[in-house]
């Protein structure tokens, strides 16, 4: 969530948090932009009875309360769950929430591990990548029912490897594009491998790489030259060029500047992992 969110009722005491966006929630004007917005998030971890309590105890609204949790035993639709929500505050207009209902239909007809690809896919494009990575697992986990195909686990597999790139796990990285490639190959997936299985090592262990997945030595010089291209833009991005121009200054101005540049790379972490 960004920006700012005009809030005119109760503020909560306690917040609701949202572990998938590591996100306290405050009033019913956080609720319904979160859930206006974040439409693919939508299930049991956030509707459910953490939230009816909350909305009781916190916001003291008795009867959406009880509406909310007549809903929860009856097991009705997202869409339908979180109408009295918005209607609360006349959030949306009537043809804004179709518009939304709509979309929420659309992405109940999926399959369910479909819909948590879907989930996870959202959280990695907006920097969750922990948490993007748990949903991959979960996801993989219930394979067994034999309802996911290989070319769909290629493809979690492979972006749970770019999610753990993305944290710089770059050894569990490489074996989510190994898995992925095992399933599947592309020529994508396996510059990813290289790049996490070779990144600080030497020309050995590129060639060692390359011939593990059958990948052509032209192939393997051009991923080492994509990671070094990587690396430069790496070094021009905001918070390190502060921290280098900070070690390059003295005394007072140092500290002053390497500690804002610190705070921003350290801003950057958490809002990546949630911690």
């Amino acid at each position: 969530m960004s920006g700012y969110i005009l809030c005119q009722g109760k503020r909560a005491r306690i917040p609701y948090y949202i572990e998938n966006i590591s996100t306290n929630i405050y009033t019913m004007e956080e609720l319904c932009y979160y859930l206006n917005h974040n439409i693919y998030l939508l299930d049991e971890t956030i509707l459910n009875e953490g939230l009816c309590r909350w909305i009781l105890e916190e916001l003291g609204l008795r009867k959406l309360y009880d509406k909310l949790y007549r809903m929860l035993d009856e097991k009705v639709s997202a869409g339908t769950f979180i109408l009295p929500i918005f209607k609360e505050i006349s959030y949306l207009s009537m043809e804004e929430f179709r518009e939304l209902n709509g979309r929420l239909q659309q992405l109940e007809g999926q399959p369910p591990l479909v819909r948590q690809k879907i989930k996870g896919d959202y959280l990695m494009e907006n920097g969750k990548y922990v948490n993007a990575i748990r949903v991959y697992q979960k996801t993989l986990g219930e394979r067994g029912s034999g309802k996911l195909g290989q070319q769909f686990a290629a493809m979690i597999w492979y972006n749970m490897g770019c999610a753990y790139s993305r944290l710089f796990q770059l050894e569990e990285a490489a074996d989510c594009f190994w898995q992925s490639l095992k399933l599947q190959d592309s020529e994508k997936c396996r510059r990813a491998y290289l790049i996490a299985a070779c990144c600080g090592k030497d020309r050995d262990s590129w060639a060692a790489a390359a011939a593990r997945i059958q990948a052509s030595p032209q192939e393997a010089e051009e991923a080492r030259r994509e990671l070094e291209r990587a690396q430069e833009q790496e070094l021009k991005a905001p918070g390190a060029l502060r921290l280098a121009k900070a070690l390059e200054s003295s005394g007072e101005e140092l500290w002053g500047q390497a500690q804002a540049a610190l705070e921003e790379l350290t801003a950057e972490y958490h809002k990546n992992t949630g911690y």
